[in-house]
């Protein structure tokens, strides 16, 4: 037996970024309220909710936190099983991270 794998997500190929924000009504902000939008690869490791390290993300020292492109398609296909009432396969290894899942 022969299974056919596939992403699951072909329908939404085309979509750039921005469709992508607009569909959650985020095409502003284009972040996920309640996550993280800035992070420290160096120095300072500080408590990201301290006033330290409030000052530490505010500074040239931060590198943006976005999700990728096919990290965005996996929470557009998440929300339209949700809404479906359709089972979802959250596979390991698949570049999703397991804070998004």
């Amino acid at each position: 037996m022969t299974t056919k794998w596939r992403e699951g997500t072909e329908m939404y190929a085309g979509w750039t970024e921005d469709q992508i924000w607009k569909v959650f009504g985020l095409g502003e902000l284009q972040a996920l309220p309640g996550f993280a939008r800035k992070i420290m690869l160096k120095g300072n490791v500080a408590d990201p909710w301290s006033e330290e390290g409030q000052k530490a993300l505010a500074g040239a020292g931060a590198t943006d936190l976005r999700l990728y492109h096919h990290q965005l398609l996996f929470v557009v296909k998440f929300y339209d099983c949700m809404f479906a009432g359709n089972n979802l396969l959250c596979m390991d290894g698949v570049g999703i991270g397991k804070t998004i899942q």
